[in-house]
């Protein structure tokens, strides 16, 4: 029998983004479903055949984590990067 596991997390604390882009590790094994609630997505996870393992959907939330904090990096960060690429091509773009 295949195991259904469902974990909701707080839109206040994870985007939607990075909750896909998680989500897109788990594609091989898991079915999966994300579903808006009020306070933030309920995620499902249907395992594709009876050998599913616990401690990869344990591990969901710290892969939501990571996701999340590299989305906020590149957010707090892409001023920084965009200054340094118009500075990298400023000389190509006057020839």
């Amino acid at each position: 029998m295949n195991s259904v596991y469902c974990v909701n997390l707080d839109k206040e604390l994870f985007g939607k983004e990075a909750i896909q882009e998680a989500l897109y590790e788990y594609i091989d094994s898991y079915f999966v479903d994300m579903e808006a609630v009020n306070s933030g997505f309920k995620i499902t996870f249907s395992s594709k055949n009876s050998n599913d393992d616990k401690d990869l959907i344990a591990g969901f939330k710290n892969r939501v984590i990571d996701h999340q904090i590299r989305k906020n990096i590149e957010k707090e960060s892409s001023y920084i990067q965009n200054v340094i690429t118009e500075y990298a091509y400023s000389s190509v773009k006057k020839n």
